[in-house]
């Protein structure tokens, strides 16, 4: 899996795919966020430090779970 699969899953994939998400690196959990005031969405690996943002989304992520 690669971040960009991870973001697939985030915008396709069901809730319990969405919540099982892990880092390509390293396999632990991913965090994710979106943003609906700002339309952008922020993932990434807390343990490698890697951090994705995407600004402007052309369409929302596909879980509840991604609002926060």
């Amino acid at each position: 899996m690669t971040w960009d699969d991870v973001e697939d899953v985030l915008y396709d994939g069901a809730d319990n795919d969405i919540k099982s998400l892990k880092c390509p690196d390293c396999g632990s959990l991913i965090h994710y966020q979106y943003n609906e005031e700002t339309n952008s969405l922020k993932y990434g690996c807390k343990k490698c430090g890697i951090v994705v943002r995407g600004h402007k989304c052309s369409k929302k992520p596909n879980s509840s779970y991604c609002e926060n």
